[in-house]
């Protein structure tokens, strides 16, 4: 990405992050809604959005919501960024974070089983472990 698009994709980052903030006149637009990436062509003509909404249940009819009102969206945007020229927008759901929060789920799932390796040990990072690298205790090393 050139540092012409990069500046675009980080203006029109607040921008849209403050239109969604503030909210939309859709009630097909519910839950929490969070820009989690533009990206911005070379000649800045189109601008991807990924956008992630929760809960999951409201995904699909949000997504519809936002697409109908992308015109809307992109006439709150204009007189927040200053360019002559304004990238259409292309609104993709980021499903990153729902599988991010279900493998930190499985881990702590597997974690909390009677048996498990490390099971009622603090994990790394947690207070408490008094271990150094290698389960040296602390001051102790070669």
């Amino acid at each position: 990405m050139s540092r012409r698009s990069e500046q675009m994709a980080s203006l029109l980052h607040s921008a849209l992050s403050e239109v969604f903030a503030r909210g939309l006149n859709d009630p097909r637009v519910g839950g929490l809604i969070t820009v989690t990436g533009v990206r911005v062509t070379e000649d800045l003509s189109r601008a991807v959005v990924r956008v992630s909404v929760l809960p999951e249940s409201k995904q699909k009819l949000a997504m519809h919501g936002i697409e109908a009102a992308s015109a809307w969206i992109r006439k709150r945007v204009g007189p927040m960024v200053d360019s002559r020229k304004l990238p259409q927008f292309v609104f993709e759901l980021d499903e990153g974070l729902k599988s991010q929060a279900k493998v930190i789920e499985a881990l702590e799932r597997v974690r909390s089983e009677p048996g498990a390796p490390g099971w009622g040990r603090a994990a790394p990072g947690d207070a408490g472990g008094g271990h150094g690298v290698g389960g040296e205790a602390a001051g102790e090393g070669s």
